[in-house]
């Protein structure tokens, strides 16, 4: 188990989790994670464990294989958060200004369990998912703020964009006294 508060981590560069990697129990305090790269997951975080970000700031972090040759291109995810088959909670945070290749600007998650409480989720750019790209996870958000994201082809391959603000391919999702607006796709 593992707490920090008060930490800015950025300008870190990495395969996945281009600020941080998270395989085990993760607290964030009032941190910053910005300007961060990852080749193919989590530009500033990625997890499998399990993370909670309490009163912090995700925000300028990129998921990219841009600039790696033709030969490692990935499908790249996540450009705030990657989340895969773990627990991500965030608790009057930002996610913000994120961009990632392929899916979910801010927030990519797969087969685990998202909860957003008092958050934001806000001008972040993908293909798919500008704000948020979900494949089969539970994720509920309650009193936040998914606005002004974009899913626009801004990778390679010959998908067409689609969730501006969300794009929840399959599991549960759940939206509580939230607002989503302003989002746009194609």
């Amino acid at each position: 188990n593992v707490t920090l508060t008060g930490l800015t981590i950025q300008n870190g560069e990495a395969g996945v989790g281009g600020g941080i990697l998270n395989e085990g129990n993760l607290v964030l305090n009032g941190c910053t994670i910005k300007s961060n790269r990852a080749v193919t997951g989590g530009g500033g975080i990625h997890t499998s464990g399990t993370l909670t970000v309490n009163d912090s700031v995700v925000a300028g972090n990129r998921a990219s294989s841009a600039g790696y040759g033709e030969a490692n291109l990935a499908e790249s995810a996540g450009g705030g958060v990657f989340l895969s088959g773990g627990t991500l909670t965030l608790n009057r945070s930002t996610v913000a200004d994120n961009y990632a290749e392929y899916y979910g600007g801010g927030l990519w998650s797969e087969h685990g369990t998202v909860a957003l409480s008092q958050s934001s989720i806000l001008h972040n750019a993908a293909s798919d998912g500008g704000g948020v790209s979900s494949v089969n996870c539970t994720f509920g958000v309650t009193n936040s703020t998914i606005v002004g994201n974009a899913a626009s082809f801004v990778g390679f391959g010959s998908f067409v964009p689609s969730g501006g603000g969300l794009r929840i391919e399959s599991g549960t999702f759940t939206l509580v006294n939230s607002t989503v607006a302003y989002n746009s796709a194609g």
